[in-house]
């Protein structure tokens, strides 16, 4: 007894794609990070100084009846950053609290606001 078994021909240039979900491939790095980034759900913050501390080291300063210019002279820093301390716009990391600290010891003062 022989099986036989049916066969379609049909010619390659015709035959129909498969179907399903289409797939979405990043063509370089940015692609993947732009996806990464979609897909984050988490909200960051950056922490800046306290507002309270940035005031405090605005007075204490002015008690001393030093400028801005002064200040970033004597702790040998831009005064950019020293702008963007009494601003509250600079970043409160351990950089940061060291260049608090060193204000501190220049001023003579103890902030309290830490």
């Amino acid at each position: 007894m022989q099986d036989f078994e049916h066969v379609t021909m049909t010619n390659l240039k015709y035959a129909s794609k498969p179907t399903g979900p289409k797939k979405i491939v990043a063509k370089n790095h940015t692609d993947q990070r732009a996806i990464k980034i979609e897909n984050e759900t988490e909200n960051f913050s950056v922490l800046t100084i306290p507002r309270a501390l940035a005031q405090e080291i605005t007075n204490a300063r002015t008690s001393k009846k030093f400028t801005q210019k002064d200040m970033a002279q004597k702790l040998n820093i831009l005064q950019s950053l020293y702008t963007s301390v009494e601003n509250g716009k600079a970043l409160y990391d351990p950089n940061t609290k060291k260049l608090i600290q060193r204000i501190e010891r220049t001023l003579g003062v103890k902030f309290t606001k830490k």
